[in-house]
């Protein structure tokens, strides 16, 4: 089991996660949300990161974007020291791709908003992505209309069934 906490955004929240034994912190850096993160602030809270996690496994420090540019990204990636990125909003195969060419060395994650009725055809999209980038795992987040994630909502357990249908990467679950 590999568990990220997201939304870090105090020096608290970073010693709580790393000693209560995660894999991952995730830092949001889209700015219509309440934990958005500044740049300057994620750098400050992942040197935090590294000084707790010194002498232990080091944590997966994920950077969540929703429709970011790529050359953002790339930009945040190299101002802030994250390791993973978690693409979370209505970008295009094209534009993850686009991503991917810039951040090749980064592994991505997708996140996937699906619902019982577009389960199958958002599935199918993902795979057709699959052929053109290596994605390091999906993560599926319950849809509500309006909403990029982080809502805290359980999935339809149904999708499993149609997720493990075919080989796709590893699936991390989001919400409550």
């Amino acid at each position: 089991m590999w568990i990220k906490i997201c939304g870090v955004t105090r020096d608290d929240d970073v010693s709580t996660v790393a000693g209560a034994g995660a894999d991952a912190i995730g830092f949001n850096f889209f700015p219509g949300s309440k934990r958005f993160i500044s740049n300057k602030r994620a750098y400050d809270l992942i040197q935090l990161v590294k000084r707790i996690t010194e002498n232990n496994s080091p944590l997966d420090l994920v950077g969540v974007f929703v429709n970011s540019d790529a050359q953002v990204i790339r930009t945040t990636v190299q101002e802030t020291g994250i390791n993973v990125i978690q693409i979370h909003g209505d970008e295009t195969a094209e534009q993850i791709v686009e991503i991917h060419r810039l951040c090749p060395s980064i592994p991505l994650i997708r996140a996937i908003r699906v619902h019982s009725e577009n389960a199958e055809r958002t599935l199918e999209e993902t795979d057709r992505l699959l052929t053109h980038v290596p994605l390091a795992a999906i993560l599926l987040d319950t849809f509500l209309p309006g909403e990029f994630g982080g809502t805290g909502k359980p999935i339809d357990l149904s999708i499993l069934q149609i997720y493990e249908a075919k080989l796709r990467p590893r699936l991390i679950l989001a919400g409550g």
